[in-house]
């Protein structure tokens, strides 16, 4: 397949905008919802505020996965708000790519993981993305469910580290639940952490 459209992705798709302008960069995600033709479609921001969001005057690229997993990405985006729902218009088919920010890296580390109404208790993370990460729950007792949002903290190769996530897989092994998780929110050091961890824990010089 050379190229797709919206048309060609699943509802519920995990979409990455890649929001740029003269200044900075950020990744934001968010979830194709409908797709109403080639090159529109209704997303939904997985961002927490209670604010419409502006887009105007910004560079956007997006970037999502068919269901194979194959990565693809669409350039000079563009959003817009309309009937209380974001609007998605993309220029041309989507092309394929190799999306690094699809690998995961090892973590193993001890995180404090807070979910509302449940305090904070001990973790493992086991590994981490630019889109998500996973923690592992020896004593079975979390009992977490798809849908489920919590954040959790960490310490590592001098960086601190603070990720909202929202449960989308639970997988029981014979000694440990781990749950995989999708990143909702902006974390500015996430990209340098794991360009380090890639190098061996050693900063670029």
């Amino acid at each position: 397949m050379a190229g797709i459209y919206l048309t060609d992705l699943i509802e519920g798709s995990a979409i990455t905008l890649k929001i740029s302008n003269k200044v900075k960069t950020i990744e934001m995600h968010a979830s194709l919802l409908r797709a109403l033709r080639e090159d529109l479609a209704i997303i939904e921001l997985d961002f927490q505020s209670n604010q419409r969001l502006n887009f105007d005057n910004v560079h956007i690229e997006m970037e999502s996965q068919t269901e194979d997993g194959t990565p693809y990405k669409w350039n000079n985006v563009k959003i817009g708000f309309f009937e209380k729902q974001y609007i998605l218009r993309t220029e041309g088919a989507g092309t394929r790519f190799n999306r690094r920010e699809y690998f995961r890296v090892g973590v193993s580390k001890r995180a404090l993981m807070r979910m509302v109404g449940r305090g904070q208790k001990e973790v493992i993370l086991r590994d981490v993305s630019m889109t998500g990460f996973a923690i592992t729950d020896q004593r079975k007792e979390l009992d977490l469910l798809p849908g489920d949002e919590l954040s959790v903290h960490f310490e590592d190769l001098g960086h601190v580290l603070d990720l909202v996530g929202r449960v989308v897989r639970v997988q029981e092994e014979e000694d440990v639940v781990v749950y995989g998780l999708r990143i909702i929110n902006l974390c500015k050091d996430l990209s340098s952490y794991i360009s380090m961890k890639q190098r061996g824990g050693r900063a670029s010089k």
